[in-house]
């Protein structure tokens, strides 16, 4: 609730101001949750395994339920992962909550010791998504930043990606 800032104002003797700011952010988040966009935003959360104990190295696009609610709900479009993902080698697939198919979709490239080649298979299949949702895991994300993602990803400043192009990669 943004409400909290008329009552922050008043100490101030800034409530016109606060009055604004609340009003434009309500016209705001009601335009973005009925979807008024001309053409909706393509949003895929994606994350990238370090090869571990627990788990190979990896390139993975989550579409759990509650993901992929919460982008339909502010009027964009979920990457349409089964078709994108569908051609890459060894692509696997399995319930977010396994046992559970209403819990969503992980879709999981295995890069099978050749990051390069698994990286490029993975962002072509994306080509066509305007925001990323990245969900690797930083053993201190305060010191996680863009470039830390273009890293860990294995992709450059320079890529055509339209999410690289706009740094529309939100964590």
């Amino acid at each position: 609730n943004a409400e909290y800032i008329k009552y922050i104002a008043a100490f101030f003797n800034l409530e016109p101001q606060a009055n604004e700011l609340f009003a434009a952010t309500q016209t705001s988040y009601a335009q973005a949750s009925s979807g008024k966009a001309a053409k909706p935003l393509v949003v895929a959360w994606v994350s990238y395994n370090e090869k571990s104990d627990w788990s190979a190295e990896s390139f993975v696009v989550s579409q759990a339920a509650y993901k992929t609610t919460m982008v339909t709900d502010v009027g964009a479009t979920n990457l349409d992962a089964a078709t994108a993902l569908a051609g890459i080698k060894d692509l696997a697939v399995k319930d977010a909550v396994p046992g559970k198919p209403a819990s969503g979709k992980t879709y999981t490239i295995p890069t099978n010791g050749d990051k390069a080649a698994a990286s490029s298979a993975f962002f072509a299949a994306l080509k066509g998504v305007d925001v990323v949702v990245d969900e690797v895991y930083a053993m201190d994300p305060t010191t996680y930043n863009f470039e830390s993602f273009l890293t860990a990803y294995g992709l450059s400043s320079s890529s055509d990606l339209k999410f690289v192009k706009n740094k529309m990669v939100l964590r």
